[in-house]
């Protein structure tokens, strides 16, 4: 069934120093989602100080996530009209917008710029980055000054979970990883006593970096996260019987 989530980034954005003044961080979220959910992603950002202009181009990848607007927008210059849509269904959206005073406007860190609206059309584990690029529309943005002003950018990724196919025999029991953030070992407690169990661990990128595999006697089992590096995960949890349960995890 086809619902709206509400998506808040896991990432915190940094701001990063240059000189005296802040760079300009822009930032997308990592969210899991089925396919078939109808997901707004916010694109955030840090050090937006006297700005008079902002433009670039969105990339994500449009067999994967279909596009439907825009919106959410946190300064009166932004709006419809500051986004070129013509390309959309080739994975990319161009946004420009001015100060038509020429008075450089701020964004308070970590708020929300504006936010994309998707319907997941991918696969389970099928993975769509969203990023920022120069083409077609050069990434650049300008301060009252008129001078253009450095900044980086935090990719983001909608991961298409498949939950929604999962048989409901494994939804009615739960599965308890813990800690999180993780350090060293990782601890699973379920109610699934006697099932063999797997943990496939994947990077945020899609990237399958390892397996777990166990028999659930009941008690708390302890797999070591040594090998992996820090980061954020995406953990399949379950057996091809049951069915799988997804969680993020983060290793310190």
């Amino acid at each position: 069934m086809t619902f709206l989530k509400s998506i808040v980034g896991i990432f915190c954005l940094v701001v990063l120093s240059t000189n005296a003044s802040a760079q300009l961080v822009w930032s997308a979220p990592i969210v899991v989602s089925d396919s078939g959910d109808f997901i707004g992603v916010d694109l955030s950002v840090s050090g937006y100080q006297n700005l008079i202009s902002a433009q670039g181009t969105i990339r994500f990848d449009e067999t994967i996530l279909e596009y439907s607007h825009v919106d959410n927008f946190v300064l009166t210059s932004i709006s419809l009209g500051s986004f070129g849509e013509t390309e959309v269904n080739q994975g990319l959206l161009s946004f420009s917008w001015y100060e038509s005073d020429l008075i450089g406007k701020d964004i308070a860190d970590n708020a929300v710029a504006f936010t994309i609206y998707f319907t997941v059309i991918g696969s389970s584990e099928e993975v769509s980055e969203i990023e920022l690029i120069d083409q077609p529309v050069l990434a650049e943005f300008v301060d009252e000054t008129f001078v253009t002003v450095p900044f980086t950018y935090e990719t983001g990724s909608v991961t298409v979970s498949g939950v929604s196919d999962l048989k409901e025999s494994i939804l009615e029991h739960q599965i308890m990883l813990f800690p999180n953030p993780v350090k060293d070992w990782l601890k699973i407690e379920s109610s699934l006593v006697g099932a063999d169990l797997e943990i496939h661990w994947y990077s945020m990128n899609g990237e399958f970096m390892k397996k777990d595999s166990f028999h659930n006697s009941g008690s708390v089992h302890v797999i070591s996260t040594d090998g992996l590096n820090r980061g954020t995960y995406l953990l399949r949890v379950g057996n091809p019987t049951l069915g799988f349960q997804n969680q993020l995890m983060q290793v310190l």
